[in-house]
């Protein structure tokens, strides 16, 4: 692990580089997490330049900056950049999945605020069927339920999710999203207690030339869309576009 401590005041309008080879794309997340338990750190993934996949920390307090590589090699591309997720004892777990990829991999810190150690890889062994893999995961936590939820795209090109049991094993992956578009790009936000909210298009811009946006929620066991009637279920079966809020 690399570490470099900040030795001079910074002006107002100048912040430390994390790093000078790094790559985000915005469709997996979070990318960046701040947790305050024993220290108040930042906790981030990017990919290099040669596709290696990393994490690393900023230490708010000390200003010092620490990082590790985690995969060497995954693919050069940024779209199969890591995303974040913090548990309640502070542990850090990092998914990641080259852009269309065989594989989704996940890893968790040895230690709660630390990214000195990490636990095996693991691979994510549930997908929809289809040829286009595994891409963007976006890890979601609810307080509420005490349950662990993941989405990414999955083999059918589209927003899949799974749900991970006490035990730590994964749901079936289920479509979160059914419709004529070829691949609907969805971004997700919650407040991790008990909602998680959708916006989303009908597809590609390339491919869907009547392109609108919609939005939409799950909260306890419900996924309610704007002015209709919730839809029951685990999460809700798969829907279509037109089922959600329409922004105009």
């Amino acid at each position: 692990m690399k570490e470099a401590r900040l030795t001079h005041d910074l002006a107002g309008e100048s912040f430390p580089a994390l790093t000078e080879d790094g790559a985000w794309c915005f469709f997996a997340d979070p990318r960046a997490v701040y947790w305050e338990g024993e220290y108040q750190k930042t906790y981030i993934g990017w990919l290099t330049r040669e596709g290696h996949v990393m994490a690393g920390s900023y230490d708010h307090q000390t200003g010092q900056i620490a990082s590790v590589m985690l995969k060497h090699g995954l693919q050069k591309d940024d779209h199969a950049n890591p995303a974040i997720h913090i548990d309640a004892e502070g542990f850090v777990t990092v998914y990641y999945s080259a852009h269309n990829g065989d594989h989704m991999y996940y890893r968790k810190s040895l230690s709660p605020e630390d990214i000195s150690g990490w636990g095996p890889e693991r691979k994510l062994v549930v997908n929809t069927e289809g040829r286009f893999g595994f891409t963007y995961p976006n890890p979601v936590y609810l307080l509420s339920e005490a349950k662990q939820f993941l989405f990414w795209r999955g083999g059918d090109f589209k927003p899949n999710y799974s749900q991970c049991s006490h035990e730590g094993e994964w749901e079936p992956a289920r479509t979160l999203i059914q419709g004529s578009g070829a691949r609907p790009y969805i971004k997700y936000a919650t407040d991790s207690n008990e909602k998680i909210y959708f916006a989303f298009t009908d597809g590609h811009p390339n491919v869907e030339p009547a392109n609108s946006i919609y939005c939409a929620y799950y909260s306890q066991g419900l996924y309610l869309s704007s002015g209709r009637n919730p839809h029951k279920g685990y999460l809700a079966p798969a829907f279509e576009p037109c089922r959600g809020a329409r922004r105009l």
